[in-house]
């Protein structure tokens, strides 16, 4: 069976660009995974049958099956993470191995100092930039003062804070869309909120309800590292590790040369 979750999506979706990081999102979104975990119980799967080393085992006898004496693997993401276990696990199955986006054990949900490093270093890379620095003396100052004092709304579009936040972290992925965060951060510096008011708009549209099977993600991501987290307690499985992470750290900008 395929733990969909679609209620959470859906739920999502509702709060997406309105009041993403609100405590009423979060009980709701809390409230859809319990609602999907009791269902798929009710309905006689076992859950924790859903982890990375059970996927590990379903690949491992499929290799056995097809009769591939190694097999080589290419990983992204969470999938360099079953690479890893796989390799432990299973050494003589494995010929290549290739990584991108490596998740390193221990670090499965966001790490808010991580992300005050790299704002701290987007701010050093304004200051050496003779346009960036001719608008702002402290980017990560201004990333600050823009994230503490959004408006609610720009001309007839809204802005949610918590939405804002979400897309900021996400365009920070690779070099191509950090770009577009250091011009939409300067631009409401001066003023001009315009494109984060975009940002907010666009967020159902990048980010659509069915754009993750949940369910299976919080049962194979949230199981992960739970040593270092100290077990489920220890964590909210209530929003996805991205939101979790996000709603504490996220608006935690550099200000006077320390973290808020």
């Amino acid at each position: 069976m395929v733990l969909t979750c679609s209620e959470f999506g859906r739920r999502v979706k509702a709060h997406m660009g309105v009041d993403l990081f609100s405590d009423k999102a979060h009980d709701d979104m809390a409230a859809a995974v319990k609602e999907c975990a009791a269902g798929y119980q009710q309905a006689g799967v076992d859950l924790s049958g859903y982890t990375m080393p059970q996927v590990i085992e379903d690949l491992e006898a499929a290799r056995r099956g097809l009769g591939y004496e190694r097999i080589d693997l290419f990983s992204e993401s969470y999938g360099t993470r079953v690479a890893q276990i796989y390799a432990y696990l299973y050494p003589q199955s494995l010929q290549r191995v290739i990584m991108i986006g490596v998740n390193t054990p221990g670090h499965f949900l966001y790490d808010r100092d991580v992300l005050d490093k790299m704002i701290g270093h987007l701010a050093e890379l304004c200051s050496q930039d003779e346009y960036c620095s001719s608008r702002t003396s402290d980017f990560a100052q201004t990333m600050y003062d823009v994230t503490h004092n959004m408006p609610e709304r720009w001309l007839t579009f809204n802005i949610d804070p918590g939405t804002v936040r979400m897309g900021t972290q996400m365009m920070m992925y690779d070099d191509a869309n950090i770009t577009t965060i250091f011009d939409a951060y300067l631009a409401a510096g001066e003023g001009d909120y315009s494109a984060l008011a975009l940002l907010n708009l666009m967020a159902k549209v990048m980010y659509p309800a069915d754009a993750l099977v949940y369910g299976d993600a919080f049962s194979k991501g949230g199981t992960a590292d739970l040593d270092k987290y100290g077990g489920p307690e220890s964590i909210s499985l209530g929003i996805p590790s991205w939101a979790h992470r996000t709603r504490s750290s996220c608006g935690r900008m550099r200000r006077n040369g320390r973290s808020s």
